[in-house]
């Protein structure tokens, strides 16, 4: 990560800093000296560039995604938006009760917002599901 020096912060003019500083995410209004010391602040703090974060964020939330596409017995599922066989006809779903529901959300990928899920199709807020099956012993219900 390269930052510019004093010296060529006190020589770039006004649309360069602005640019400088955009690039960082802060503030581009005032005069040449707040820029100035605006882009000294960047460089103190260690801010890194906006479009570097951005690509960051996006790469980290790739691989929070893949990371939930996961068995329990270590499958890979595909993205559910890439899938195409998609059904109503869930007889096919296999018997599962609100404990392996509950097991799997809770216990295994510690996520108990999902529970809420069970709430919305009790209010019926659900109108639609949807299955897929992906192999064997893989399915998502949507």
């Amino acid at each position: 990560m390269s930052y510019l020096n004093d010296d060529v912060l006190e020589r770039c003019k006004i649309p360069e800093l602005k640019s400088y500083t955009r690039q960082h995410g802060q503030n581009v209004g005032g005069r040449k000296e707040e820029l100035v010391k605006r882009a000294q602040g960047i460089k103190a703090l260690g801010l890194q560039d906006v479009n570097c974060i951005s690509l960051n964020d996006q790469q980290g939330h790739n691989l929070r995604t893949t990371d939930k596409l996961v068995t329990p017995l270590g499958e890979k599922m595909p993205l559910p938006s890439s899938l195409n066989n998609w059904t109503k006809a869930l007889f096919n779903i296999p018997n599962f009760t609100d404990n392996d529901v509950y097991n799997y959300l809770v216990l295994t990928m510690k996520a108990k917002r999902q529970l809420k899920s069970q709430v919305f199709f009790q209010d019926r807020h659900v109108h639609n599901v949807e299955f897929n099956n992906v192999s064997d012993e893989c399915y998502i219900v949507t």
